[in-house]
């Protein structure tokens, strides 16, 4: 997910004892240009969905060949998910370097922060899926509709208690993309625990433990359950990263082999068919050099790959990702079914979600954004605007 708060931290600001006190952490753009990334392909995924069902379900199109071709590169969400997912990670582990808590001692404050974080857009968010699935999505026939419904006070409160993930009759109700969210938030309580294991035994032997978890939770759950289990790992591998970041010392060759391979995993896997969870795995392992080796490359100050994802609009799209993740969903569903008579073609339907649907999802989820995540995004897109490596409060 879209965890707020990606950092840039200067070179004397890093110390061998991380549990010495608080840091002053600067700014990532790069990080918010790889969740904008990740937030922009999900959207257009469910642009894809609207447009031709069967990019997506690999039925019968009705689409042009050219069309349905193009929009099969936009079927693989699970993929931003998994990335999201690790940048998570990633992000908490800066945010708790900050402070200078590794070990989580104070788990009540950094769940109640956490909370204060990402529970207000995502409840006005909720609010707003139930209405327009409660009136609009009706007026929808077939896929993607079809998965939204039924509204009813047991998928409702499933969504409230943030267990939507737990059933697979819950999983896709209301608003396709929650269900990720509910799985962020479950992994917020493992944080703490995963946080002390790496201070405690080290890395290895909590990566471990994080994946014979995740294997064993994998086998045992019943089929059509989607908790993800191996999201614990990706998470954990995150966290990794920002630690492996954090200390530029080390040589960071291994990194792009890692990326590398997982780069060739998730495009030859993908393409091949394989198994989504082994194509996450290998999007992982890259996300994870990328976010590493962007992070030892700013303490260096020194260029690298990652700095292509720091490109202003990008960057800017991931100051409100968290936004554009949740609301997308709704308004692209209510453009698509109030769409204008002539619009009664996929091929007239794309261009009219991709002209006048886009910009709209973009102009709304900003609005959104402003409005229920509040100062944290008003302070990102200020560092954006004037001086990248202003220090931002910790989300």
């Amino acid at each position: 997910m879209l965890l707020p708060g990606a950092r840039r931290l200067s070179t004397n600001q890093v110390a061998s004892d991380a549990s010495s006190g608080p840091r002053t952490v600067r700014y990532l753009p790069f990080i918010e240009g790889m969740r904008g990334v990740a937030a922009l392909y999900v959207v257009l995924g469910h642009v894809a969905a609207l447009v031709d069902p069967a990019a997506v379900s690999r039925g019968p199109t009705k689409a042009p060949a050219w069309l349905h071709s193009f929009l099969t590169v936009f079927a693989y969400g699970h993929l931003a998910v998994a990335a999201f997912i690790v940048i998570s990670g990633f992000c908490l582990w800066l945010a708790v370097f900050q402070r200078g808590d590794i070990g989580v001692t104070d788990v009540r404050g950094f769940l109640g922060r956490r909370c204060r974080r990402i529970l207000p857009a995502y409840y006005a968010c909720l609010a707003v899926s139930v209405l327009v699935a409660s009136t609009v999505t009706p007026r929808g026939h077939g896929m993607p509709f079809v998965q939204y419904l039924p509204v009813t006070p047991e998928n409702v409160w499933a969504h409230v208690l943030m267990l939507q993930n737990v059933r697979p009759e819950w999983m896709y109700k209301l608003n396709g993309v929650l269900w990720s969210i509910s799985i962020e938030f479950q992994l917020y309580f493992l944080f703490p625990f995963l946080a002390r294991g790496m201070r405690r035994i080290g890395w290895g032997p909590t990566l471990l433990v994080t994946v014979v978890i995740s294997v064993c939770l994998a086998l045992l759950i019943p089929r059509g359950v989607k908790l993800y289990p191996w999201f614990l790992s990706f998470f954990f591998l995150g966290m990794v990263g920002a630690w492996y970041g954090l200390s530029p010392s080390r040589k960071g060759t291994w990194l792009w082999i890692v990326g590398a391979i997982g780069l060739v995993v998730c495009l030859f896997g993908t393409n091949a068919g394989w198994s989504p969870v082994v194509t996450e795995c290998g999007l992982a392992m890259t996300v994870v050099a990328l976010l590493s080796e962007g992070t030892r490359s700013e303490l260096a100050r020194r260029s690298s790959v990652s700095s292509w994802f720091a490109v202003k609009p990008l960057a800017f799209a991931g100051a409100f990702s968290y936004s554009l993740y949740l609301m997308h969903h709704p308004i692209l569903q209510t453009l698509a079914i109030f769409s204008p008579a002539g619009v009664h073609t996929p091929l007239r339907l794309f261009g009219y979600l991709a002209v006048v649907g886009l910009p709209l999802v973009l102009v709304g989820s900003l609005g959104f954004a402003l409005l229920f995540e509040g100062q944290w995004v008003r302070k990102a897109i200020a560092a954006l605007r004037t001086n990248p490596r202003s220090p931002i409060p910790d989300p």
